[in-house]
């Protein structure tokens, strides 16, 4: 369930030691602005999450799969909320 998802992300964000959290809060907030422009930027919040979410989302158990559809659907709805 995508909403699922969402949550549990939303959960590891929370748990993440404040400076990890802030970070991950400006980068996640610095994307959505370049998706919110996307008449300039030319990047819609799925592709920004196609492009970033393999790198961000990815843990050692996805192996070599950085295409992981869960993940770069699951990113699009943080940068598109």
């Amino acid at each position: 369930d995508p909403e699922e998802q969402l949550d549990a992300y939303r959960k590891i964000i929370s748990e993440l030691p404040d400076c990890n959290r802030y970070i991950a809060k400006l980068l996640i907030n610095c994307l959505r602005a370049i998706g919110d422009n996307q008449q300039k930027t030319k990047m819609s919040p799925e592709a920004i999450a196609l492009v970033f979410a393999p790198n961000i989302l990815s843990t050692r158990d996805d192996g070599a799969d950085t295409t992981n559809q869960a993940n770069i659907d699951a990113f699009s709805q943080i940068l598109a909320v």
